[in-house]
């Protein structure tokens, strides 16, 4: 089951003996536990801060459970697996309505409450197919970062900015993006930092272009992202449009001479998830979208092959640093 679109999965035939795969991923929020709860349940606020998406269900276990897009269209049927108010919740994904790929194999979302002081500390957990999970798990932190906007200032996150409009799969033809994962022996701080400090993207940064000596930005939202030659002439530029360091950040990507107008497409950009497990950090890179016309499909592998180049740096810089640290 997946939060947002951003994983871009696509329809297939039914597969077999599938290896199975989870997802866990916390955060806190400034609220307690039974705001949040209500946040997690009712249609009213959930719509907000998960895309539009809703959910017909009473939450009692054993219940039926039918998800919706912001369309009306089906996205999964399954039912309620354990409810209880306003601590843990979870279901089970029975049946996708936009793709065959996983007929037959079910997976389930945890939602975990504990209440800390003013603080609601919240734990998602999600099984399944390899393949779902790790898709799912690019759009999780972002959504629940939504989630904590909305209840700590009442306004979601521009999610749109960052993935496009939300669509149903089913019928829309799937973007085109240049996905990479690595594993770091290094905690999410170390590997932010080999991605934003000027001190070390430099290493990798010319690996885009042999021109490029800075990538600028205070990565805070809406903050302006140059990609400079060392005359200080920026010919990529960009903006900020989510941040939640040391676990998301993403910001788009355009040629300010309109050369290359595939870099000036609206959604277009660079996200970067980081999860922690055991102070080793899994590092997830999307670059996109190239499929938006088919003469910027040239362009994807180049990208990716890029991202090959770089994702390796990134992990000796975020190493070694943890090792003077």
């Amino acid at each position: 089951m997946t939060p947002t679109t951003t994983a871009r999965m696509p329809s297939g035939p039914p597969s077999t003996a599938r290896e199975s795969s989870s997802f866990e991923y916390s955060i806190y929020i400034a609220c307690p536990p039974e705001k949040l709860w209500n946040a997690l349940t009712l249609n009213e606020l959930l719509k907000h801060w998960w895309r539009g998406h809703t959910m017909e269900t009473d939450w009692q276990t054993g219940s039926p459970i039918t998800s919706r897009f912001a369309d009306g269209s089906l996205e999964f049927k399954g039912r309620v697996t354990e409810s209880n108010r306003p601590r843990t919740l979870r279901f089970e994904v029975e049946e996708l309505y936009w793709t065959d790929e996983y007929a037959g194999e079910p997976s389930r979302v945890g939602f975990q409450i504990e209440g800390f002081g003013s603080l609601a500390k919240l734990t998602l957990r999600n099984e399944g197919p390899r393949k779902l999970v790790q898709l799912a798990s690019q759009g999780w932190p972002a959504v629940l970062s939504s989630l904590k906007s909305l209840l700590e200032t009442g306004t979601p996150l521009a999610l749109d900015a960052v993935f496009g409009p939300e669509r149903n799969p089913a019928k829309e033809t799937p973007g085109l993006f240049a996905e990479r994962k690595i594993e770091i022996n290094a905690p999410p701080r170390r590997v932010w930092q080999a991605l934003t400090d000027p001190a070390l993207t430099r290493h990798w940064i010319r690996e885009f272009s042999p021109e490029f000596t800075l990538l600028s930005s205070d990565w805070t939202r809406k903050a302006p992202v140059r990609w400079e030659d060392a005359s200080a002439k920026a010919h990529v530029v960009g903006e900020v449009t989510a941040v939640e360091p040391p676990k998301l950040l993403h910001f788009t990507v355009r040629d300010p001479s309109g050369e290359h107008d595939f870099l000036n497409e609206p959604g277009d950009g660079i996200s970067y998830s980081l999860t922690e497990h055991d102070r080793r950090t899994t590092l997830t890179v999307s670059h996109g979208d190239f499929g938006k016309k088919p003469e910027y499909r040239k362009y994807y592998d180049e990208v990716g092959a890029t991202w090959d180049r770089v994702l390796p740096i990134v992990k000796r810089l975020a190493e070694e640093g943890e090792g003077q640290g």
